[in-house]
This record gives C-alpha cells, sequence and structure tokens, in this order.
C-alpha cells in the first residue's frame, strides 16, 4: 500500500520550488510535500525520518525530485549516495535538468535515477509533467511500501 507518500523536492532555487509547488496545488496533489535546499537538508529529512519512533506516521518518500543543477552541491553524489543506501534505494529519483545533453542523462542513469526531465520552461510544462511524475509513480507503479523497510 502506498497511501499518501510524502514527496521529497531537492532544490536549491527558490524561483523553481515555487514553481513546483505551484504545480503541486494545480494538479490538486495532497502527499506532504518537504523540500531540502542541498544534500545535508536531503539526508537529514531522510535520516530523521528512518530512526522516528512513530514510523506509521513517518514515511519514506515516494519519489524524490532532484535538481540536477544544484549549487554548490554534486547532484550525481546525491544520487549516488541515495541508490547505494539499502534502506533508501528503492525510492524512485526523477532528475530535473536545463538541458537535454546525452552525457548528463547518461550520468544519471547510470547511477540508477529513474526519471530525467528537462526542467519546464512554463507553468503549463510544469503542471503536465508533476501530474506524470505523481500518476506515475505515487499511483500506477508498483514500487515498495517503505515505511515497512526502516
Amino acid at each position: 500500500m502506498k497511501g499518501n507518500l510524502p514527496i521529497l523536492i531537492i532544490e536549491d532555487q527558490a524561483e523553481l520550488q515555487e514553481c513546483i509547488r505551484c504545480a503541486i496545488l494545480h494538479n490538486q496533489i495532497k502527499n506532504p510535500v518537504f523540500y531540502a535546499a542541498n544534500r545535508s537538508e536531503a539526508f537529514d529529512y531522510l535520516s530523521s525520518i528512518q530512526y522516528q519512533a512513530a514510523r506509521v506516521q513517518n514515511k519514506l518518500p515516494g519519489v524524490i525530485i532532484l535538481n540536477y543543477h544544484l549549487e554548490g552541491d554534486s547532484s550525481l553524489q546525491i544520487l549516488a549516495s541515495i541508490k547505494a543506501d539499502h534502506i533508501y534505494n528503492q525510492i524512485p529519483v526523477i532528475i530535473f535538468g536545463e538541458t537535454n545533453s546525452e552525457e548528463d542523462m547518461d550520468a544519471c542513469y547510470a547511477l540508477g535515477c529513474n526519471g530525467y526531465f528537462r526542467i519546464p520552461q512554463s507553468e503549463d510544462e510544469f503542471n503536465k509533467i508533476i501530474k506524470v511524475i505523481y500518476d506515475f509513480w505515487l499511483h500506477a507503479a508498483a514500487i515498495p511500501y517503505f515505511a515497512e523497510r526502516v
């Protein structure tokens, strides 16, 4: 059972955080959304969930959206750390990149990302992509129920 799993957004730019927030509201997505601006904040969030006493209410994310171009942090290192961890490795990680560079995409997929999207250039594109991510990863796809793994 996937239930109402949280969405973790790893994004350091306030403008893109706001675009994602607006797309989530537009699509009437009710899942809790958490934002992390860097690797440290992301893993603080993940480990706080992992070690919560009330694990039934504190679930690992059903999906992580990660900006490929974070300031000061390597998104590839964040992705590699998530995919190397036995608790987090099955959480779908979707990358938002600024380009459709084959090198960028190849690097992401080689480390285990589950999807790569070019950062949308319009509100309508944001709405559509967030809806696709939500519909597929939080409804249609068969993925483990992460709260049972911690």
